[in-house]
Order: structure tokens, then C-alpha cells, then sequence
């Protein structure tokens, strides 16, 4: 065994690890954060604390860290999961996209609009690849979910406007 080791083979304490479980439960409230039906990342992580639970701990003390938006934090809550969104997408993360982070974007005060301008920047620098299997799927639940906070009762589609052709010239 390790001198740094515990008897069970942790590196953390206990009250530690209690510590990084109560974080993840604060950060990811539902099963649905991760974009797939039925199957949460809390489900998930709890088999990475399983087999490998330093790493676990590990992660949750790097997102803590990451995620710090106190006083001397030079980004706040809503940038700071906006370039989550926007790095997910430049990174053609589809598996689920990163649909958590675009519903905590717009609960941190993110806008659909600005939601809609990242995945336009994305289809710029990383081809209508990234819109495809990403952007899409992104900007639908954005507006999904604004429509659901604004009250708006509906079968959950969005109504889609097609823009009024242009004429060419003066008449």
C-alpha cells in the first residue's frame, strides 16, 4: 500500500470524497444534464468512483476550481458555461452535445440569440459538420427550454421562419 493510500486504496479522506459527491449533486441536479434520456452522469461518475475514485475526486476539485466565480473570478457563471458550449461544439462533441451546459448557460442569463451566434461561429471555423451533429440539436434545446421557462405551453417544436424573398434591385 501506498504511504499516501488509505486502507481502501483512496488517496482522499473521506470527508473529502464527501465533499466532491456534494458538488457533483449541486451541479448536476438531473439525470437529463447530459443530453441522454435515462442515463445521467451521476450514474456515470459513480462508476469512474467505483474503479478509480482519486480520479473522481480528482475531476470535481478541478471543476470547483474551474468553475469558481467569486469575487476574484475574472468570468462569471454565464460566460464561463457559454465557452463550454462553444468549446463542445469546436469540438464536435456529439455524444450527447453538450446540452447541460446549454441549459445551465441560459439558467446563468445566456440568451437563445447568443446561443445561436456560437453555433453560427462554429459552423466559421469548424465546418456545417459541427452544426450538423452538434449545433443543431444545441440551438433547438436552447430554444426549447427559454420557451419552457417563459411559460410558453406548446408540443415542444419550434416554429421555424422561412424569410421573405428579396427583390433584386430598385423598382
Amino acid at each position: 500500500m501506498n504511504e499516501k493510500s488509505s486502507p481502501d486504496g483512496r488517496r482522499v479522506s473521506p470527508e473529502e470524497h464527501r465533499k466532491a459527491w456534494e458538488y457533483a449533486l449541486s451541479y448536476y441536479p438531473d439525470a437529463e444534464h447530459s443530453g441522454r434520456p435515462g442515463r445521467g452522469i451521476l450514474e456515470d461518475f459513480a462508476l469512474l468512483n467505483d474503479y478509480v475514485p482519486d480520479a473522481f475526486h480528482g475531476y470535481m476539485q478541478l471543476r470547483q476550481g474551474a468553475f469558481d466565480v467569486g469575487h476574484e473570478a475574472a468570468l462569471d457563471e454565464r460566460t464561463k458555461e457559454l465557452i463550454l458550449v462553444a468549446l463542445g461544439l469546436a469540438s464536435r462533441k456529439t455524444n450527447p452535445p453538450p446540452l447541460g451546459h446549454t441549459r445551465k448557460a441560459l439558467q446563468a442569463g445566456a440568451s437563445v440569440a447568443q446561443i445561436a451566434e456560437l453555433v453560427a461561429l462554429s459552423i466559421m471555423y469548424c465546418g456545417i459538420i459541427s452544426f450538423d451533429e452538434g449545433g443543431r440539436h444545441i440551438l433547438r434545446a436552447a430554444a426549447e427550454y427559454a420557451a419552457d421557462q417563459a411559460g410558453v405551453a406548446g408540443n415542444g417544436s419550434v416554429e421555424v421562419a422561412h424569410p421573405e424573398p428579396v427583390e433584386d434591385g430598385p423598382q
